[in-house]
């Protein structure tokens, strides 16, 4: 749950850098001028009072209903992905194939320091599951749901990064508007608008994705017992957990108001890591586990020597 609440507060941010870029960086530097910044470690250089409304407004819409954010999601995802084919498609009329000839000049190092820190970009298939009782034909349609998004996503992601590393040497990309950068450079202003809205439609579905699990998550807890029983109140005229949407949606509203974009991301990097060790790990005890009362298997002592040495690598890493 954690990794979403922080995906969620570093998207916002993310959304809000982007907008103010596109506004010539009028909004932080007037919130500079009038709050003169922020200089504690950690924290933003100001605070984002635009990444707090955008992650509540979002909330709001995914308190609505399900079938009402799904419309406004599907219709971002479409744009995003046309702006994605457009990028690939006018991005290789440019490309210089010279661009590859050094492989991986950071090293190993390098490709597993990039590995780690595009790591939340594979993170969210998981909600298509948390919303299992709210899915027509669950057994059929949740495995195909994510089996597709994950090709999906992954073709996007190596099409934009293949057709970038062409369009412009690996160490002149501009980090904080790569593709604009990269299509200005070759005189093609023209499809900075286009990038832009694809940018901030995908960017409100990735927030929109990570703000969707929390208060199912939440509410699956709640009903459980373990947490505070008003989070689990589903609503009569929604039928949502409006509750937990709002609560949720308020956390990673504040953490984007507050927190730097970098800190976000390494938080939610090695957050998800390890949530993600620690459950492969219970389903390895849990698919050989026959008698708790029974003496262990040769297939169960070898499943847990196999979690306990993930346990060894995980934890000093956070």
């Amino acid at each position: 749950m954690g990794q979403y609440i922080i995906g969620a507060a570093s998207v916002a941010r993310v959304w809000s850098g982007y907008f103010d870029n596109l506004l010539d960086n009028r909004i932080s530097d007037f919130v500079k001028e009038e709050l003169h910044g922020w200089v504690v470690p950690g924290l933003g250089s100001y605070p984002d009072f635009f990444a707090l409304f955008i992650t509540m407004a979002l909330s709001a819409l995914v308190a609505v209903g399900v079938k009402e954010s799904a419309r406004f999601n599907n219709v971002l995802t479409g744009v995003n992905m046309a702006v994605i084919v457009f990028v690939v498609a006018a991005g290789a009329t440019v490309v210089a194939t010279g661009n590859w000839s050094t492989f991986a000049p950071y090293g190993a190092k390098g490709v597993f320091s990039g590995a780690a820190t595009c790591f939340y970009a594979y993170i969210g298939f998981d909600v298509i599951a948390t919303s299992a009782e709210e899915t027509v034909k669950p057994e059929r349609n949740i495995p195909i749901g994510i089996i597709g998004s994950l090709v999906v996503c992954a073709l996007s992601y190596i099409g934009v990064s293949a057709i970038i590393t062409l369009m412009v040497p690996y160490d002149q990309i501009d980090v904080n508007a790569p593709l604009s950068a990269a299509f200005g450079l070759h005189d093609m202003h023209w499809a900075k608008v286009l990038i832009a809205i694809g940018a901030l439609c995908g960017l409100s579905t990735s927030l929109m994705a990570a703000i969707f699990p929390l208060p199912r998550v939440v509410y699956a807890i709640a009903s459980d017992g373990l947490l505070y029983p008003w989070l689990g109140k589903v609503s009569a005229r929604w039928k949502t957990p409006v509750n937990a949407t709002f609560v949720c949606g308020s956390i990673a509203g504040i953490m984007a108001f507050a927190f730097d974009i970098s800190a976000l991301a390494n938080m939610m990097s090695i957050g998800t890591l390890m949530s993600y060790t620690l459950v492969s790990a219970c389903i390895l005890i849990l698919r050989y586990r026959y008698d708790p009362n029974a003496p262990l298997p040769e297939k169960m002592k070898r499943a847990r020597w196999v979690a306990e040495a993930a346990m060894l690598v995980c934890v000093p890493a956070v």
